[in-house]
């Protein structure tokens, strides 16, 4: 029997197990590595704005892949051995594949920022379960002075965090330094600046052309020793690709894997990636919108991979991007476009709901438990 490895509990991956009958139909086993468990990240806004629970947005892997009967193992992957077709996990038990598909994301890049003598806690972005517990620290702070967020980052991710905590329970001072000269380089400047004018309405310090490198006490200092007084930092600039990605010895660019348009290797067709641990011709990342359509482009092209058959293609089109703003609105564009309002919430709103439908689909057309798993 042919068998496919999943590395990672991605998105994408998540949203492939509702493809799990068209692997079942090719006689094509499956098995997903991840040492953890899976949150949506498609909520971050809402989550630190206080609108959701941490538990709504957080599922089990190893229930999710028992009830599309793929095998799971609850471990880190450590090692890819391309020629050979197998992966090594944590333990060193190996799993032998005939086409593997990674999805890892990026790691967090801590270095300078791990000072535990300092008394500022430090939350990397890009990690749903380590900003549920942000959450929970900023909830269960002492009352009096406000406590002091730093948010460091030019991203989407940095944006939504900024956002939802501006529109938190409790008063915070928040505080968003930005890296280079823009906020959201691939958006329209018009959006920008609409952007930035409304966290400044909100009281959220928008501070250009400072990047957060070391820690003091209390503080946060920039690369070019400025000193802002914080409790808390929130990052999301400084990443670095992960370990796995490199292990197979296949070509990379900025820490991600260079795949071609059917997300396979640009010189290895057994591997596949997908999400921000890959990198398409041009040095685009596939759309973080687009979770659905590369699950079903990976999907498809596994199978047709192991059954000789034609491999689709994944086109991620112009840049695009939606931010929930925490206050009803949300903030979009494509290319050039951009617009802003209640009904692009509601837009976005629907896209997150038909997202969570289809995360959630294999446990329910099981009878297994719904997005909420525990």
């Amino acid at each position: 029997m042919k068998r496919v490895v999943l590395v990672g509990g991605g998105h994408r991956h998540m949203a492939l197990l509702a493809e799990h009958r068209r692997f079942a139909d090719a006689g094509i086993a499956v098995a997903l590595i991840d040492p953890g468990r899976f949150w949506r990240g498609n909520h971050v806004s809402a989550l630190m704005a206080g609108r959701v629970t941490p538990e709504a947005l957080r599922a089990s892997l190893g229930r999710r892949c028992r009830d599309v009967r793929f095998d799971y193992a609850g471990t880190r992957a450590i090692g890819l051995d391309a020629r050979h077709q197998r992966v090594w996990v944590a333990g060193g038990a190996m799993h032998r594949y005939d086409a593997v598909s990674i999805d890892v994301g990026l790691e967090p890049d801590l270095d300078g920022l791990d000072d535990r003598g300092v008394r500022v806690q430090v939350w990397p972005a890009h990690s749903v379960a380590a900003l549920a517990q942000c959450r929970d620290a900023l909830d269960h702070a002492p009352t009096g002075r406000p406590p002091r967020v730093a948010v460091c980052g030019a991203d989407a991710r940095a944006v939504e965090v900024a956002a939802g905590l501006s529109r938190a329970p409790r008063r915070l001072s928040v505080a968003l330094y930005v890296p280079g000269p823009r906020l959201l380089p691939e958006a329209p400047r018009r959006a920008v600046r609409a952007l930035v004018r409304e966290l400044a309405r909100r009281g959220v310090d928008v501070v250009m052309d400072t990047a957060i490198s070391t820690l003091a006490e209390a503080a946060v200092l920039s690369s070019d020793g400025r000193a802002f007084g914080a409790d808390h930092l929130v990052t999301s600039h400084r990443e670095r690709g992960s370990r796995f990605i490199h292990a197979g010895g296949l070509p990379t660019q900025a820490g991600r894997l260079c795949v071609n348009a059917r997300l396979h290797s640009t010189v290895d067709d057994r591997v596949f990636a997908a999400g921000g641990c890959a990198r398409l011709p041009g040095g685009q990342v596939p759309a973080p919108m687009d979770v659905a359509c590369q699950a079903r482009v990976l999907a498809r092209n596994l199978q047709a991979r192991l059954t000789r058959r034609p491999l689709g293609h994944y086109r991620a089109g112009p840049e695009r991007g939606l931010i929930d703003l925490a206050d009803g609105t949300a903030l979009g564009w494509w290319g050039r476009f951009w617009w802003r309002g209640r009904w692009l919430a509601d837009y976005k709103h629907a896209l997150d709901g038909r997202l969570d439908a289809r995360l959630a689909e294999t446990a329910q057309a099981q009878g297994g438990a719904g997005i909420a798993d525990r």
